[in-house]
Order: C-alpha cells, then structure tokens, then sequence
C-alpha cells in the first residue's frame, strides 16, 4: 500500500510549532475528552516540566495557564504532589518585585484562599524581611478561635510628641488623631510619658511603622497582580519623628527604658511610668481602707529582668491595670 502524505502531520512531529490568531472561545489547537468519567483531554510528561505557559499580554485578565471549572465541586485548576518526599502540590512565585507569587479571588460569597492540613498548619507564611514585617499580612480584621504568642502584641499608633520617639520609650496618650485614608481607622496618638505613675500610659514603643501598609494594594487590585510597585522601608528602631507612625507594645515582653529611681527593681516587681521622660520605674503604693496596693490604672507590666541601679534597658512583660 502506498502510504501518502496526510495534512498537518508534521505538526505533530517533536519540535513542531503551531501558530495562528483566533478569538476566544475558539483555539489554536482545541482538544475535547467526551468522556464523562475518567480521562484527560491533554496530557503532558516531561522529565523536568510537564506544562510550561507563557503569556506576553501586560494586564489581570492575561495568564501563561488559564484553568476553569464551570459545574459542581469542581477544580478550574488543580495541583497534585504523589510520594512522601517533600515538594508541592502548587507553586507560585514573582520575581517581578511587585505583585503577588499565589492570589485566591472570589467574585462572590466564598472564601478567596483556603489552607487545610490533615497533619501539620493549615496555612503557613514567612518573609526573608530583616524587620520579619509580615509574615501573615491582610489589612483586614482576622477571626480566630485563639492564638499563641512567641512575642507580644503591639498597636500601630502615631506620634504625637514635638519629639522624636525610639525604642524602649514609654508613651502616654495624648489624643485621636484623623484617619490617614478613607477606610482606614483613625489611629491613637501617642507621646513620651514625663509624669510618674501616670494613668494614660499605654506601653512601650517597639519599633517605626510604614505609613505604607496603612495603604495596601489589595484595597485597589483584589487580584493582587499590580502590587505595590515600590518597596516598603523596614521598621525600626528609631528616631521616629513627630507625624510618624510607631508600634506600641501593649501586651507581652518588650524593651523598655527603666530606672531604678523608686528602689532597686527585681523581676516580678510593678512598673509604672517615671518621672524621667520615657521611662518606667518602681510603681508607686497607697493605703486603701488599710490595703497597701499599688495606684489603680497605672500599671505598665512587670520586670522580666533585674536592675539595682541608674538607668539601663531591660524586659518587662507588658500588661497595663
């Protein structure tokens, strides 16, 4: 029999190229699996990478792999990782220094990105920032059914000081300042505390604050695609100036400029605010229907360390009263 040659069959052929223009929902090379069961449409093996997509298109509706699933429980895209070895069902990453390595966007009442584990965290984040700013990040309220702390709980706030605030400084509130945007809440005012046992103390400054994150991208572009477009500048120890923005400890262990002023300060001991500006000491005791005890709504925290003398920066475990 001869054996002729038939249309298109090169192709097909290794190292073959298709191209051509069509408009959605036609496609350059359409294949259909009419089988409701079982079976794949398209499949690919490849000794390092099975599907490789590339799109040159420059906006949120361009994609290298379109997925969608349109009846049921079903997946538009699906990522699967056999073996006991380590590795990953999904892997998104962005190299672009804006936007997002993986988005979930739901258009209605779901759940945009959901992590579930059969034995170890649901969901897991870290950021390779040197000031660890965030690894979990939403601009959001969370929900949760309870939390550990490795470290402590701080409040963004503002200075309201005609003076630079650092690190270790006790603050007072001093106001409410305006909201910084539309649909970010108005924030607490803060400034450095200079009166002993003072009850507006409200803990102790941990480090600067971006005004930045006071703005998140997804606000914009729920997709996460666009991103910021410029870095965030790290946190830090200080100076922040007047105007700025500051995390306050407000619970939990933090730095804290102390002197011993009121007596030598053991571990345990109650601090309140001194009368040295940004400072904690001794927390001063009155006589209450012949009760010694402490002046109520004063209370910084406790002494996590000792300090016999002057004035240095140790632990205290914040927990105002």
């Amino acid at each position: 029999m001869q054996v002729l040659p038939t249309a298109y069959a090169l192709s097909l052929r290794p190292g073959a190229s298709i191209s051509g223009s069509t408009a959605a929902p036609n496609a350059i090379l359409m294949v259909t699996n009419t089988n409701t069961s079982s079976g794949y449409a398209v499949r690919a093996e490849g000794a390092r990478t099975g599907v490789y997509g590339v799109t040159e298109g420059g906006s949120i509706s361009d994609y290298g792999v379109h997925g969608s699933a349109s009846n049921g429980a079903s997946y538009g895209v699906y990522g699967n990782k056999a073996g006991d070895a380590g590795g990953l069902g999904v892997h998104g990453r962005n190299d672009s220094g804006s936007g997002t390595g993986v988005s979930g966007y739901h258009g209605a009442a779901g759940t945009g990105t959901l992590g579930y584990s059969a034995a170890y965290n649901g969901v897991g984040g870290a950021t390779g920032r040197l000031d660890s700013n965030w690894g979990l990040y939403t601009a959001d309220n969370c929900h949760a059914s309870g939390y550990t702390m490795l470290s402590a709980v701080t409040q963004v706030v503002q200075n309201g000081d005609t003076e630079n605030l650092e690190r270790g400084d006790v603050v007072v509130i001093c106001g409410m300042g305006r909201s910084p945007a539309e649909g970010v809440p108005p924030l607490i005012q803060v400034r450095k505390a200079r009166q002993a046992n003072s009850t507006g103390v409200l803990g102790v400054v941990a480090s600067s604050y971006a005004a930045e994150w006071l703005f998140p991208p997804e606000k914009v572009d729920p997709t996460g695609a666009t991103g910021l477009g410029k870095a965030i500048p790290l946190s830090g120890p200080g100076p922040i100036a007047p105007g700025e923005y500051l995390l306050v400890v407000v619970q939990g262990p933090g730095q804290v400029k102390v002197d011993a002023v009121a007596g030598a300060i053991r571990p345990g001991d109650l601090l309140s605010s001194a009368g040295t500006a940004g400072h904690a000491t001794r927390a001063a005791t009155v006589t209450i229907e012949g009760v010694r005890t402490v002046v109520p709504g004063t209370i910084l925290g406790k002494a996590l360390e000792p300090l016999d003398a002057g004035r240095k920066l140790i632990y205290v475990y914040v927990t105002l009263q």
